[in-house]
């Protein structure tokens, strides 16, 4: 695991980048990693490394609905209670509503921004600002699970 910035972690898990970002009231996951109790369990460690638990992880952000991404959410909701989100056309995929159809790539206008709440880096004040100011699920855009 190294450290990105202050209080912001990234965990290698195979091909795999998974990232933690300790906040004032716990941590934030952002993506699983793979299917299986293996990822968790590093991820587990990793948050040992910080001087969590599992339990301090308050929100689980999915940046998409591959399973490299979201493999791990389910055990790790289940010893987390963390709260899970992610954008509302990946939520039918992330919990099984759906079956995964690979397809043409999303265009890029539907890729912006404005359209996820995470796209590309990961600023630690933008995140700060949405957990301090506004619900995850006030955003249209995103789905809470």
């Amino acid at each position: 695991m190294r450290q990105i910035i202050d209080d912001v972690f990234e965990l290698r898990l195979g091909f795999v980048n998974v990232h933690l970002t300790v906040i004032d009231d716990g941590v934030v996951l952002i993506d699983t990693g793979l299917p299986g109790r293996r990822a968790a369990l590093r991820i587990e460690s990793a948050l040992h490394d910080v001087h969590r638990t599992v339990g301090a992880v308050t929100h689980i952000l999915l940046t998409h609905k591959d399973p490299d991404h979201t493999g791990g959410v389910a055990e790790l909701r289940r010893r987390s209670g963390a709260r899970v989100v992610a954008h509302e056309a990946d939520a039918p995929v992330i919990t099984a509503a759906e079956a995964l159809v690979k397809s043409r790539p999303m265009p890029r206008s539907h890729r912006s921004a404005s359209r996820c709440h995470i796209s590309g880096p990961l600023e630690r004040r933008a995140l700060r600002w949405q957990l301090g100011e506004r619900r995850f699920d006030d955003q249209p855009q995103s789905a809470g699970f």
